[in-house]
């Protein structure tokens, strides 16, 4: 740029460049862009998520993901959180200072959303008088205030209510949209970090909340909504309502005073401001920090204890520590009536839940308080379950919405996780029907889930027991497998005060076999895995755990796991070296298949099964016996055991000075002979310079190329002809039975075999000629030889290719084995393939069966014919009566269908109505039809539309292309257009000299004969369409009059004259039916005896009779389409842009057939 900028108006300047003056600056007002909201899905997310059911790399245990280390955002917080009038206060967590710059401005879209919400408001005033009452009470309490005009900063939050109908206090939630944003710019939530989760496992809470024989649990009020916002960011934090919460005022700004619900970073803020107040007590109240520490989920408590006074203790130490943090601790519930009188009649500030129904959400599970059991939670599921929809989305959606992350039912959920890996392997899309016996399952496994509302599992561990000793607690751990999946289940051992062993069910992990299959003991193994992570995670909780015992029915495994994994293969090795880390392998035992309840896991369990199998929840009846009455150890050393075990066993390489011919690559693996030859000279050009030889450099040559395809040669012929090899190297004479006897072969210099013949002295050929190589039929170098040959002469024939081949090889059977190989050529297969053929298909019973001239009708155009003076085109509407061949002729204009609809009607005033119409998928007819249904659909009167839906017209296609299909009335066209050609000429006729010579043409074509004209004289007169019309032919004199009596009354007369008539047609349709109908029932000799066969996902090229071949669109076949007969007549096909119906003569099969 050059000079300064000129002024020329507000926010628009000219500034001299090199080029020239140029505008710079804004054109337009914020107030005038028009704003867009466009919505990108991406399923990426979920097919990876969906992935790892199945995959290896995604097995370990919630907690046992790489550890984390504190962030610089985590060890700054401390820093950025005060206390102000006592309450904490932090800013916003920026991703850095200058993104408060890169904020975008949103102002119309939120203005937009709330203009939406507005309007719900006036169809449902409850709405706005929940929301009022939210918004009210947060100003109120000071969460929101009005702002100023100059506080606005330009990113305003749209926001909207949440209905929380399992909620016992707030029902109403207001949501605000903080990842809302205008165009490219950026919203407020990618302008802030979202932080770690500082939340405790949640799998782990709910085993410590099970280990307690008193249980109580409570939650903070509002707690996103307890922290201050930095006054410097609460501008950031801007959203619309109504000024004082009047809707008739008008619409201002408020903005928060505390971090709120929407915004990224709020559960970080929540989560790391609770745990820097809390270790404020850690030296104080040791146990109620470890409590909030360790089971406080984001604002929810789930603990207990053993007695009453120590959680009557705990619970009030912890709203005494969250109080001086301005939270409220409320809510609290227990399965003890005890602890609950004692909260009630304490003078402490606890907070009991009084709206409780005993059924109370603990971390996406139901916990009956009364009773103290768990359930799994099924109301949002059964409320909105549709089995009938079988789609891979609705599938997933369903098995998602049941959660349980301890595995009660995991033998149950199994079954739907099988399920879904099936899908992924059939290659279904989401929204894509299935059916057939997946459908069947899934639909049973659907009606099977509202029995689970009948499960109810023991909170506690040891419910009604005393356990006498803590030190005799023990875990009990059973993993198994099958090729479909492996998993593993625990459980604890305990001996109760009546010397009695009880167990408990504690946890268990099932996955699905991965789709790369795995052998069974590998499988195993996995399963092994995991109840070794299952048995390091539990004794990090449970303290009092000093036994631990593993349980695998497979020996194979435990033979693995009790060996040195440094001799095993670097699979088994790498997971036989962590389950030795984690467990003593002395700790591993064996148990039979049919008392291992990890079995269950692996072969899936009805719901009914789940909640009733004493097995699953307790584990094999022995476990409750005396040690001394288990499975005893034993060594198992059989040879299947050990045959599988040495299978893998590292392998040991033994190099040897030893020269052996071996095959350095496989030739399968390779579809060009240039690729083959190249990388086996780059090969041998590396193994010549380890050998420090004298190796070539820069780009391969010849002579290695050359040497390559001899040592390919070499090997090709010492696998097939090594007997010959030999004889020949020995000078003996070949066996008789040898295939090369009769081309007296000979070994060369090069120890290459090649045939003698008599050209040897022929001084004009090269070598190769005179002595062309010797190849078998059926190798890999043979056919990337004859591949290599048709393509230097551009895939031409048979007789060419081996011409080309025959200048270096003689192939044994050589044009056999030429034409099989071309036979796979796609490139040849998509110039060279035949049209698909099919039998004559059996005449449809519309064309069989008696009826009136004119019921079944076939519709088609023909033209244009031009007319004198005025040169304006004119088209023949041809109808034909299916039956009777005749035919009906109407001169139109045009062939649109406001012209077709007036001849069409036209036609049934004269001829009568029909009730079937076929013809091709032109527009015009296409259009009609939904007129015609318009009009009848129009129709008020009850008896016309009973009339016409009786007798409506019923509108057929013929496929798209397959003008034959139509030959009826196509052959009738060809007719007309004869006697027109014939009768004009090169004549040039008015309109209604056109109209006169169509009707005469009409009348001729309907006084043809249908049936075989006799010379006899004695024979009746032919058949002819009119005869049906009329009674007799159109053309003939006038028939002699029918005598009548005169004394017979007028009406008598009419009477004897309308049963003649009766008569003469009846002898027509019995003639009809004899002379016709059954001359139709032999097809054409020269028609095809064979069809030609068509497969779904068939490739197939589409014929196009205005495009030259090389251009004929490719396609894939969706769907075959049987004709009456069951034969398949048309396909569907899928091409690149759009799905089509074609008959099967215009399709092109371009698959291999083997």
């Amino acid at each position: 740029m050059s000079g300064e900028a000129k002024k020329i108006q507000k926010n628009l300047y000219l500034q001299p460049t090199l080029f020239g003056d140029t505008l710079i600056g804004q054109i337009f007002n914020p107030e005038d862009m028009k704003q867009m909201c466009a919505l990108h899905v991406s399923s990426n997310a979920i097919q990876n998520d969906l992935k790892s059911l199945w995959e290896i790399d995604s097995l370990l245990m919630p907690n046992e993901s790489p550890e984390m280390k504190p962030s610089d955002t985590l060890c700054n917080f401390g820093k950025e959180l005060t206390i102000t009038n006592n309450r904490y206060e932090c800013p916003l967590q920026w991703k850095s200072p200058k993104m408060r710059e890169t904020l975008g401005n949103n102002f119309e879209v939120a203005k937009k959303r709330f203009a939406n919400l507005e309007k719900r408001f006036k169809h449902d005033e409850s709405l706005f008088d929940r929301y009022n009452a939210v918004m009210k009470e947060q100003i109120q309490a000071g969460i929101i205030e009005m702002c100023s005009d100059e506080c606005f900063i330009g990113y305003v939050m749209p926001h909207r209510e949440v209905l929380r109908d399992s909620s016992s206090s707030t029902k109403t939630r207001i949501v605000y949209d903080a990842s809302s944003k205008s165009g490219t710019n950026a919203s407020l939530n990618e302008c802030l970090v979202s932080g770690e989760n500082l939340n405790p496992n949640l799998i782990d809470v709910i085993l410590k909340f099970r280990e307690h024989r008193i249980a109580f649990c409570g939650d903070i009020a509002r707690a996103f909504l307890q922290i201050e916002v930095t006054k410097s960011d609460r501008n950031y934090l801007c959203f619309l309502y109504y000024k004082n919460c009047d809707k008739t005022l008008p619409v201002t700004m408020y903005h928060f005073n505390r971090h709120c619900f929407g915004v990224t970073c709020s559960p970080f803020v929540l989560a790391a401001t609770i745990k820097t107040h809390i270790k404020k007590y850690k030296e104080k109240h040791p146990l109620a920090y470890e409590m909030l520490n360790e089971s406080l989920y984001v604002d929810d408590l789930f603990y207990g204890s053993s007695t009453i006074q120590d959680a009557f203790t705990l619970s009030s130490d912890a709203v005494s520590i969250l109080k001086d943090a301005n939270m409220n601790m409320r809510k609290f519930d227990t399965n003890s009536k005890e602890l609950k009188n004692v909260w009630l009649n304490s003078n402490s500030d606890i907070e009991t839940n009084e709206h409780s129904d005993n059924h109370l959400k603990v971390l996406g599970l139901v916990w009956n308080n009364s009773d103290d059991t768990l359930g799994i939670d099924l109301h949002s599921l059964l409320s909105n379950l549709n089995e009938n929809e079988c789609t891979k989305r609705n599938v997933l959606h369903t098995a998602a919405k049941l959660f349980d992350p301890s595995g009660f039912i995991s033998p149950f959920l199994i079954r739907i996780k099988c399920l879904l890996q099936e899908l992924w392997q059939l290659g279904i899309g989401w929204d894509e029907v299935f059916t057939g016996q997946i459908k069947e399952n899934f639909q049973n496994w659907c009606k099977e889930i509202k029995d689970l509302q009948n499960l109810k599992i023991p909170r506690y561990y040891f419910p009604d027991q005393i356990v006498i000793d803590n030190q005799d607690i023990q875990l009990h751990v059973f993993s198994n497998a099958s090729l479909k999946s492996f998993g593993a289940v625990a459980y604890l051992r305990y001996k109760t005060s009546k010397g009695k062993f009880q167990t408990s069910f504690v946890i268990s992990k099932s996955r699905v076999a991965p789709i790369k299959k795995l052998t069974l003991p590998r499988l195993e193994l996995m399963g092994a895995i995991i109840a070794s992570r299952i048995v390091k995670h539990l004794k990090g909780i449970f303290k009092d755990i000093k036994k631990v015992f593993c349980w695998s029915d497979s020996t194979i495994v435990l033979h693995w796991i009790k060996g040195s994994a440094s001799k095993y293969k670097q699979f088994v090795a790498n997971r036989v070296i962590e389950i030795q880390e984690t467990t003593d392998p002395i700790s591993w035992r064996h148990c039979s298949g049919k008392h291992n309840p990890a079995d269950l896991l692996t072969r899936g369990l009805s719901s009914r099964d789940v909640i009733t199998f004493i097995k699953w929840w307790h584990g094999p009846e022995w476990l409750r016996d005396a040690e001394n009455l288990w499975p005893k150890v034993k060594e198992f050393e059989n040879e299947l055991v050990n045959s599988e075990v040495t299978s893998e066993y590292k392998s040991c390489v033994i190099v040897s000075s030893a020269i052996v011919q071996e095959k350095i690559l496989d030739p399968g693996k390779f579809s060009c002979l240039r690729n083959l030859l190249r990388v086996t000279a780059w090969v041998v050009r590396f193994v010549n310079a380890l050998k420090r030889k004298n190796a070539e450099k820069g780009p391969l040559t010849s002579d290695e190329l050359t040497n390559a395809e001899m040592f390919w040669v070499r090997i090709t012929q010492n696998d097939s002809y090594s007997n010959e090899i030999t004889c020949l190297k020995n000078n003996k004479s070949l066996p008789r039975d040898s295939k090369l006897l009769c081309l007296n072969p000979f070994l060369d210099s090069n120890g290459i075999l090649r045939v003698t013949g008599r050209l040897g002295k022929s001084t004009h050929l090269s070598t190769f000629e005179k002595h062309p190589i010797i190849l078998p039929s059926k190798t890999k170098l043979t056919e990337l030889l004859i591949w290599d040959s048709h393509k230097r002469v551009f895939h031409s024939g048979v007789s060419h290719t081996l011409v080309q081949v025959r200048e270096k090889y003689w192939i044994l059977k050589s044009r056999q084995t030429i034409k099989s190989v071309l036979s796979k050529c796609t490139i040849c297969k998509k110039f060279n393939s035949s049209p698909g053929t099919q039998v004559i298909a059996p005449l449809p019973d519309i064309r069989v069966e008696q009826s009136a001239p004119f019921t079944i009708i076939g519709v088609d155009f023909a033209g244009p014919l031009f007319v004198k003076d005025t040169n304006a085109k004119q088209y023949i509407l041809l109808i034909t009566c299916a039956v009777t061949r005749s035919v009906h002729l109407e001169l139109v204009g045009d062939m649109t269908t406001d012209t077709f609809l007036p001849a069409f009607r036209r036609f049934i005033s004269r001829r009568g109505l029909c009730s079937v119409v076929i013809s091709d998928n032109a527009r015009t007819f296409k259009r009609a039809e939904l007129e015609i249904k318009r009009i009848w659909n129009n129709l008020n009167h009850p008896d016309v539309k009973n009339f016409y839906s009786f007798n409506g017209i019923k509108w057929q296609y013929i496929v798209e292309r397959a003008a034959w299909w139509g030959g009826f009335y196509e052959r009738m066209v060809r007719t007309v257009k004869t006697a027109l050609r014939k009768t004009l000429g090169k004549s040039c006729l008015t309109v209604e000299q056109l109209l006169t010579v169509l009707i005469e043409i009409e009348g001729m074509i309907n006084s043809r004969p249908i049936t075989y004209v006799g010379s006899d004289t004695e024979e009746p007169t032919a058949l002819t369409p009119a005869h049906f019309l009329l009674g007799k032919r159109i053309t003939s004199s006038p028939s002699v009059r029918l005598h009548l009596d005169s004394n017979l009354s007028s009406r008598k007369c009419l009477i004897k004259s309308f049963n003649y008539r009766e008569r003469l047609m009846r002898s027509f349709w019995t003639r009809w039916k004899n002379e016709y109908l059954l001359n139709l029932r032999s097809a054409h000799s020269s028609l095809v005896k064979n069809s030609s066969p068509f497969k779904v996902n068939d490739v197939i090229l589409i014929k196009d009779d205005h495009l030259p071949r090389n251009f004929w669109k490719l396609g894939r076949i969706i769907e075959l389409l049987p004709g009456r007969d069951g034969k398949v007549r048309a396909c569907k096909v899928k091409t690149e842009s759009t799905i089509i119906k074609r008959p099967v003569q215009l399709l092109y099969n371009l698959e291999i057939q083997d």
